[in-house]
């Protein structure tokens, strides 16, 4: 009976996972239009930098390259334009941090584990800095359960290690940015991110240990599904 509401669901079911490409860009107005009320945007993390270097090169500053000035700012504008392009057309922007450059990861592709911790920390802050006038939420990771999305080859970790490693990492980069703006704009975080909600074993490993749920408390779960190819966040009210 569509005239008995039963429920109030959240408006930010009717989202869109990944943005338009930038000559597309008159679609925005007309997806708010037709309902479209979040987007759902991977910030290109491995794309963003300088690819032929290397951690030293990083670590030591060669030719300056922790100043974003030096990064590759056509990936970068191509993602700020087009979160810009959805928050002004009434659409709130979650991004997708995850993945690392090659010469950062255990096996130089963009979905191992970075070598790195606090090298990763350093690009993700400065990227969210470029963002954060945009942004709304931030779902850390994307499905690493799925072995196409987090790859632990040559590294020490479990699955399970290394995605709680990219949480803390990211949320600490994330935190520490908005703390250092002291603007009261708090970006909500997101964990989970599984392609299979039923299973769910790298979630359930995280928010197990009530040590680092405590010291990294998340915003909201996120999980996708796709036997009725929806994807859905849930808000965890304090």
């Amino acid at each position: 009976d569509f005239n008995n509401q039963i429920e109030t669901g959240s408006p930010l079911i009717f989202g869109g996972s990944h943005i338009p490409p930038p000559e597309h860009g008159d679609v925005f107005k007309q997806m708010n239009q037709l309902g479209v009320t979040m987007m759902r945007q991977d910030l290109a993390i491995p794309y963003s930098l300088p690819r032929d270097i290397t951690i030293e090169d990083y670590k030591t500053n060669k030719n300056n390259v922790q100043d974003p000035k030096n990064w590759d700012w056509k990936t970068i504008n191509a993602v700020k334009n087009n979160i810009h392009a959805s928050k002004t057309n009434g659409m709130p922007v979650m991004a997708i941090f995850a993945y690392a450059p090659r010469w950062l990861t255990s096996d130089g592709t963009p979905n191992g584990v970075p070598k790195d911790w606090a090298v990763y920390q350093d690009i993700v802050s400065k990227l969210y800095t470029i963002y954060r006038a945009d942004l709304d939420y931030a779902e850390i990771g994307n499905e690493p359960d799925h072995p196409s999305f987090l790859n632990v080859k040559n590294s020490t970790s479990t699955k399970e290690e290394a995605y709680e490693a990219f949480y803390k990492s990211t949320y600490d980069a994330l935190k520490k940015v908005d703390t250092a703006a002291n603007d009261n704009k708090k970006l909500k975080i997101g964990v989970g991110v599984e392609s299979n909600p039923r299973v769910s074993r790298i979630l359930e490993s995280l928010l197990k240990k009530q040590s680092v749920v405590k010291a990294y408390p998340p915003d909201f779960i996120s999980f996708h599904t796709y036997d009725i190819d929806y994807s859905m966040s849930l808000e965890l009210y304090k």
